[in-house]
């Protein structure tokens, strides 16, 4: 594949700010389209100064995203562009995008010794209610080989589902995660690199019965998907059978490498906890990248195995949704809530609303931490009950 041209970045971010934002957008058919801004309007507000990274193909309108100070431009080049817009699976671009800047961090962390940045990667449906920066000073409670309770550091925080509904129960097994939300502690950036890959490696390299949709919905002939081809054939193959399959795959590639890792303990805790009642669960695993021939990276390689601290994050407060067909345990806690997720096609316009109501609430009462903090959130969240996705 072409190399991907890179922002210029420093470890230490922004000064004065140790985190950064990353958003994936590209823009298909209609090009006169104006993109919806709130997630990164949103960003900026709570958190001015701290920069944000606009992921993007070389051939998307930036410049409404540029307006926002704190917005850079990464661009994938001609070759990789010409790929995403034949084969249309954006989450497979994003996900090596995501690649190649915690490769980035990596890198420029080894060489200064400083820590890289906190990093956050969000969908562009998602509205920040408050500063996320907190979730990076806490730790959080795991279990160590010995079985002792530690707290200490995560490297890697993933939002949960945990008590679906009846009708959802086999959600919260096969389709536990939500990507649209993922932290990276920069302290242990090179532990999350190492999950990314692992990802990668059963999304790109698999050569197994394992396929990103037949694991959560089954292919077409109800057969195993296996491959052989090159990375071309695999995804038009892909995309023929499913639509969706590509949005399935970023989800099923995550699920995949946390359950594949070597656990200390136990297994991933979903099916078997309430997170609803956890601020948050750790779970320590070992993280094992592949060559592209399917065997354990050498261990001397930089993609050898990690020791990776997860930090399983509720929903409900992470990444709710707002009442409908997608929200099942992860319906917003009030004031506890950080982010919300507008799913579905009609619930996404609606973020529009609740950004001009946040706008208005912050003008009147102040930082959502600040003394009038109850009101601020009072406003938000008595319009957030109102906008309720019909989808």
């Amino acid at each position: 594949g072409g190399e991907v041209a890179v922002v210029e970045t420093s470890a230490s971010a922004k000064a004065g700010c140790n985190m950064v934002s990353a958003l994936f957008y590209v823009q298909l058919g209609d090009v006169n389209k104006a993109p919806e801004l709130y997630t990164a309007l949103s960003l900026a507000m709570h958190h001015p100064g701290c920069k944000i990274v606009l992921m993007t193909d070389n051939q998307t309108k930036t410049s409404a995203w540029e307006a926002i100070e704190e917005v850079e431009v990464m661009r994938l080049d001609s070759k990789r562009t010409e790929k995403l817009r034949e084969t249309k699976e954006l989450m497979l671009f994003r996900h090596i995008m995501e690649i190649d800047l915690l490769m980035q961090y990596n890198k420029e962390a080894k060489a200064s010794g400083i820590p890289a940045p906190n990093v956050v990667f969000l969908d562009t449906d998602v509205m920040i209610m408050k500063p996320l920066l907190p979730v990076f000073e806490r730790t959080v409670t795991s279990i160590d080989a010995k079985g002792n309770r530690v707290e200490a550091a995560w490297d890697v925080g993933m939002t949960v589902r945990s008590a679906c509904p009846r009708k959802f129960k086999d959600r919260c097994l096969t389709q536990p995660i939500n990507t649209g939300v993922k932290f990276v502690h920069g302290e242990h950036v090179k532990g999350a690199l190492s999950l990314w890959q692992v990802a990668a490696d059963y999304w790109v390299l698999e050569n197994s019965a394992f396929f990103c949709f037949t694991h959560l919905i089954g292919s077409s002939d109800g057969k195993p998907i296996t491959y052989e081809e090159g990375i071309e054939q695999k995804i038009k193959r892909r995309m023929r059978r499913n639509s969706t399959a590509d949005f399935l795959c970023d989800q099923a590639a995550f699920f995949n490498a946390i359950m594949a890792g070597k656990h200390v303990i136990r297994g991933p805790p979903w099916g078997r906890f309430n997170f609803s009642n956890y601020s948050s669960l750790g779970q320590e695993m070992i993280a094992v990248p592949r060559t592209s021939k399917g065997k354990p990276a050498p261990a001397n390689s930089d993609r050898a195995e990690q020791r990776i601290r997860l930090n399983f994050l509720p929903c409900n407060r992470w990444n709710a949704i707002l009442s409908g067909r997608h929200a099942d345990d992860c319906k917003p806690q009030g004031y506890r809530s950080y982010i919300i997720h507008f799913k579905g096609s009609s619930s996404k316009p609606k973020g529009k609303i609740l950004w001009a109501v946040m706008k208005h609430a912050y003008a009147t009462y102040g930082k959502p931490d600040g003394p009038r903090s109850n009101q601020y959130f009072n406003e938000i969240y008595s319009a957030a009950s109102l906008l309720r996705p019909d989808d």
